[in-house]
């Protein structure tokens, strides 16, 4: 297993992210209440596609080296979101977690040296950790710093059992997430007439180890 990196000069017509979740719902046959229980952690998901106007042979070439590297299933690609690349925050700087994150929680303390008054604001990532053993979350809720450390809740909580160890690293810019490709049967389609390649496109879910 290999994790690749997105290529350099790709051409993206359209970019989705999100969330897929694994709950099971129950509904009551007399009151109608429903009551919702996790059976596994929430996991983002991430769509790439080629520009609809086709692409040349050039540019082609890099995305299909892109779905040919992922191997189906095999390998990991290491995906940020392309639109928010930094956060809206001004927080910057080297960070890391200031004490452990347990296991289940949802706000953490980031070690921020120098940055008192300094924010970090909804919807900004942040990548615990690294490799495919770190997390990938979102800010829920605008966050200031105090001397030398921010205190932040997160979504979704903190997944690994040992948590994240009190000096982990936390990045805030192109915090990353590591995706297979769940799409079954990649293709793209040729125009013989201008030259020009289409139909690029790859499903992810993120998985981790």
């Amino acid at each position: 297993m290999s994790v690749i990196a997105l290529p350099t000069g790709l051409m993206i017509g359209a970019f989705s992210m999100g969330q897929k979740r694994f709950d099971l719902t129950e509904v009551s046959d007399s009151g109608g209440s429903t009551a919702a229980r996790l059976l596994g952690p929430p996991r983002w998901v991430a769509g790439l596609s080629s520009p609809q106007g086709g692409i040349d042979l050039a540019a082609a070439s890099l995305w299909e080296a892109l779905v040919l590297q992922l191997r189906g299933q095999v390998n990991h690609l290491a995906l940020y979101d392309l639109v928010r690349v930094a956060p809206r925050g001004t927080c910057r700087g080297t960070m890391t977690l200031n004490a452990l994150a347990a296991q289940g929680a949802t706000s953490i303390v980031i070690a921020v040296t120098g940055q008192n008054g300094l924010t970090l604001l909804t919807g900004d990532w942040l990548q615990i950790g690294s490799g495919t053993g770190g997390q990938l979350v979102k800010v829920m809720a605008d966050a200031t710093a105090n001397a030398a450390t921010i205190t932040v809740t997160i979504e979704p909580p903190i997944r690994p059992a040992a948590g994240f160890a009190g000096g982990t690293a936390v990045t805030w810019d192109k915090a990353l997430g590591h995706y297979k490709m769940v799409s079954e049967a990649p293709t793209w389609t040729y125009d013989a007439g201008n030259l020009a390649v289409s139909g690029f496109a790859i499903d992810l879910l993120e998985q981790w180890t």
